[in-house]
């Protein structure tokens, strides 16, 4: 889970943390591992709702993620694909 603050508060407004789940992606390429994260879905400013929501989500799952062939730790997750 990771902690945000939104960067333009309105004005007169406190501080605005949210917290937003995030899966980490392991890709292989040439038999060495490289790691990315990439958003799960939920967020929200309390930590307890996306704890909750996260343990609901499953262990695996299918993403597309595009690498440099030159540099394989540079990669961009493309989309979510579907099962």
């Amino acid at each position: 889970m990771v902690r945000d603050v939104v960067p333009n508060p309105p004005v007169n407004s406190h501080l605005v943390v949210l917290y937003r789940g995030e899966y980490q992606l392991r890709y292989t390429v040439e038999g060495k591992d490289f790691y990315t994260w990439v958003s799960s879905g939920p967020s929200d400013a309390e930590k307890e709702f996306v704890e909750a929501k996260m343990d609901k989500l499953p262990d695996r799952c299918n993403f597309r993620i595009r690498y440099n062939p030159n540099r394989p730790s540079e990669a961009v997750v493309v989309s979510k694909m579907q099962p």
